[in-house]
């Protein structure tokens, strides 16, 4: 992975590639959808439509932009 900064490696920066951002929209694909499949399943448990379901889909929406936050972080370092 090509490297940013001088030769003696300070403020180097790992290259983003196609593929860690692919996963990086895999990834909050997933969490948005497990959080809606799991309030779907309660909701249908339960017969409270749609109150899980769109507590779910907050919940995964968050783990998502939590994950993303997590991942993009390394790439913004110093």
């Amino acid at each position: 992975m090509p490297a940013e900064g001088g030769p003696s490696g300070h403020g180097t920066r790992p290259a983003a590639s196609g593929f860690v951002l692919a996963g990086i929209g895999m990834m909050n694909a997933t969490c948005l959808l497990v959080g809606t499949g799991a309030g779907w399943l309660i909701d249908r448990q339960l017969g409270t439509t749609p109150a899980f379901l769109l507590l779910g889909m907050l919940f995964g929406i968050v783990c998502g932009a939590f994950a993303t936050y997590k991942q993009v972080r390394r790439f913004l370092r110093d």
